[in-house]
Order: C-alpha cells, then structure tokens, then sequence
C-alpha cells in the first residue's frame, strides 16, 4: 500500500497577511510585529494599509474606518494608520511605565512555579522597566531576584552562602 502525502501549498496571500491585533498581547507587541511583517511583505505600499485594515476588528477598526479612503491606501497609509491607533491604545507614559514598575516590584514566585519558569518570567519583567529606561545596579538586581524567588529561609540562606559575589548572573546560574 503506498500513502501519498501532499503538502499544504502556502498561498502568496498568506504569507503577505498582516499580524492581527487582536491576537497580541499588547498593542505594542503588534506594533512590533507590524514592523517585522513590513519588511518582510511583499505587497507594495499602496496595499499594505487597506491589508491590515481588513486584520483589525472591533474599536480598532472603527478608529481607522474614520481615515479616508485615500489616507489608508496611500503610501503612508500604514504610517497614518499607526497613528490613528496610537490616539486609541497608547497610554500616557507615566502611567505605562508605573504599571511596569508595579508589576516587577511586586512580582513573588507562587509556590507551584518552577525555578525556570520563575527566572523567564523575572527577566520578561526586567526587560519591560528597562525598555522605560529604568536602570538598577547588578547587586540589586541580584538581591530582588532572590527575594522574589520566594524560597525557604533555609535555600536562600545556602544560596548567599555559595555565590562569590551578589551579582545577576551569578545568582541565576
């Protein structure tokens, strides 16, 4: 008995989709991934606003169904488009940057949490308040990182006790 396989062919429109708002966790992820998918497309200028257009939903695409038409297909149109969007779900960076602030501070492994898991999440929370330009020197980056592990008295105590020094990577190694 002889099984033909056939391979799913990607189609060329496919590939040139735009990333969906809607399925990112944030705004500023997509916006991200808009750049990305910029240079990789394909589609000229002219038609990459009308395609990402026809990716949004809900609010954000009654925001941009208030630009002309003539707005959204130009060859600034995604440029425009970013814009209207900002007005919508960019926040004032204050408050944004609170938010990250509040989130790393606050931050404790719960119990059922990997030491793995912990470290991912503790690095994606660091990376987020520099992105603000919150800066914080290696020993105290160290000993946040060991206080929200949340570990037992005796760990962290075995933990001070055999790192040459309190420093970040000496402390996740």
């Amino acid at each position: 008995m002889t099984f033909v396989i056939k391979e799913k062919k990607m189609s060329s429109s496919s590939s040139k989709s735009p990333p969906s708002l809607s399925k990112c966790k944030s705004y500023e992820d997509w916006l991200k991934l808009i750049k990305i998918w910029r240079r990789f497309t394909e589609l000229p200028k002219e038609k990459q606003g009308s395609a990402i257009v026809l990716s949004f939903e809900r609010e954000a695409l009654d925001a941009v169904l208030e630009l002309d038409e003539e707005v959204i297909t130009g060859k600034d149109g995604v440029d425009k488009i970013i814009t209207r969007l900002n007005d919508l779900f960019t926040k004032d960076s204050t408050i944004t940057k609170y938010q990250a602030l509040e989130s790393f501070e606050t931050f404790k492994r719960p119990p059922n949490m990997s030491i793995h898991t912990y470290l991912n999440e503790f690095e994606k929370k660091w990376f987020k308040i520099k992105t603000h330009g919150t800066l914080m020197s290696d020993d105290l980056l160290a000993y946040r990182l060991l206080r929200s592990a949340n570990l037992s008295s005796y760990h962290e105590e075995l933990i001070k006790a055999t790192i040459a020094a309190l420093q970040y990577d000496l402390m996740t190694n």
